[in-house]
């Protein structure tokens, strides 16, 4: 299963740069040869994460698309943004509570 979160990665990957899903792309993103990324691809259809668009091009479902961007590591620009101080409360805006009359 691992190698069709990957796969789902690449996918995603792909989609991001408005780039067609091919199987050979899917091969060389992913790391397998051309019949494994067949093979996961056909799995993950069944279970609804991708369909096919032609024999040689996948596309996302929104299922596949949301697994896909949950397992994706974060982006680099939040992982390197700084955290912002935290404002401190102005002085006399609480009310002081009332006296017992």
């Amino acid at each position: 299963m691992t190698y069709d979160i990957a796969l789902l990665r690449a996918v995603l990957r792909l989609a991001r740069t408005a780039t067609p899903a091919k199987l050979g792309a899917l091969a060389e993103l992913a790391g397998g040869s051309p019949a494994h990324v067949r093979a996961s691809c056909a799995r993950l259809v069944e279970h609804g994460l991708l369909t096919w668009r032609d024999a040689r091009e996948v596309r996302l479902t929104l299922p596949g698309l949301a697994l896909a961007a949950a397992t994706a590591p974060p982006s680099r620009s939040r992982a390197r943004a700084k955290r912002l101080p935290r404002r401190r409360r102005a002085a006399g805006l609480v009310r002081a509570p009332r006296a017992a009359a």
